[in-house]
């Protein structure tokens, strides 16, 4: 009797291990995962959009067979903090077209590796991708097996949409995501054409300070220089009130408080290290025979507005930081603030000549 209630034990020890042993293997991880692991910092010239990758050399950023949930998602922070969306696309079946089955929004903090607790039901072929204005979003791998489609204007969750034009090559989304197959993955049926998989049960609310998708209360849009191509005043304010001078400038935020304006440039530059750790840096004497290659750099100087609720407007003279701006071209970046809070970015193009 004592032998047969030691085997049974033994046997319900047996199936427990191995219960937990399965539970265990129902996790993986796509995306980035060892870039991010290693804390890696991501290529300064992979700087905004709103991007899927759409195919790759290495690292999975597909929802493999047998997984039905995404439980978190990570990214390595570049040198500036900001808002970040994690997408989740779905193939629809067009070449490039996909459906946007989830979105979830948060505050970065810059040079840090952030993980973000999520809970989003997924099918398997699903693909990952990064939404913002103005952070680094991948890794440059110089390999043209990875590769990244765009979408412009961003689409919301629920749309269909293609990403523009041909899939950019040798690089890498900085996002890692891990999933779970568990109960609340999509069941009863396959999920029809277009539609989006049952939502899971109610689950807790990110961290507190944590932005949600939809939620966002910072947020500029619209954002227009007329005409484009304007010379600089030579003298004077930023800002001004004369018709005469300058550009007329106009945007929209969702509500009243401050907004920073600064300017961007492309630069040429010259590659320094090699894959995923290469820069682009200035170019000198020193490194002028290594690969060209265009940095984006934030002029010195910006100035802030006050916006009312709605549609805003003002003139631009084309100087910054008490200078003329020399003739070329150049991004003009709208970023509405709250406090040390920053909401997402509008960017408009803009030239100046002679």
């Amino acid at each position: 009797m004592k032998t047969s209630r030691a085997a049974a034990a033994l046997t319900l020890m047996a199936v427990t291990l191995g219960t937990a042993d399965v539970a265990a293997a129902a996790t993986t991880d796509i995306g980035a995962v060892a870039e991010i692991r290693d804390a890696r910092p991501p290529s300064p010239t992979a700087e905004g959009g709103n991007v899927v990758q759409v195919a790759e050399a290495t690292g999975s950023y597909a929802v493999p067979s047998g997984y039905g949930t995404i439980t978190a998602w990570r990214h390595s922070a570049g040198t500036s903090p900001g808002t970040l969306t994690f997408k989740v696309y779905r193939p629809t079946g067009p070449l490039r077209e996909f459906l946007v089955v989830a979105a979830d929004t948060r505050a970065v903090t810059a040079n840090t590796v952030q993980s973000f607790p999520v809970r989003i039901p997924v099918r398997p072929g699903d693909r990952i991708g990064l939404s913002s204005e103005d952070l680094q979003l991948a890794y440059e791998t110089f390999d043209p097996a990875d590769k990244l489609g765009f979408f412009e204007p961003d689409p919301p969750p629920g749309t269909t949409k293609s990403t523009d034009g041909e899939p950019f090559p040798e690089y890498k989304l900085n996002v890692a995501a891990t999933l779970a197959s568990t109960p609340d993955a999509p069941s009863g049926g396959p999920t029809p054409p277009g539609g989006s998989p049952p939502p899971g049960p109610p689950t807790a609310g990110p961290p507190p300070g944590s932005l949600l998708a939809g939620t966002l209360p910072l947020a500029a849009t619209r954002l227009r220089v007329l005409p484009s191509t304007f010379s600089a005043a030579r003298s004077g304010p930023t800002v001004t009130k004369r018709r005469t001078r300058g550009a007329r400038v106009s945007y929209s935020v969702r509500s009243r408080g401050a907004v920073r304006f600064t300017v961007r440039q492309s630069r040429p530059g010259r590659r320094k290290g090699s894959g995923s750790t290469a820069r682009c840096v200035s170019a000198t004497r020193e490194n002028r025979n290594a690969a060209r290659c265009t940095r984006t750099v934030t002029l010195a100087g910006s100035f802030t507005q006050t916006a009312v609720k709605g549609t805003n407007s003002f003139r631009f003279t084309g100087r910054l930081g008490g200078r003329r701006l020399k003739p070329g071209a150049y991004t003009l970046v709208a970023t509405p603030r709250a406090g040390t809070r920053s909401g997402r970015s509008a960017t408009s193009r803009f030239r100046i000549t002679r």
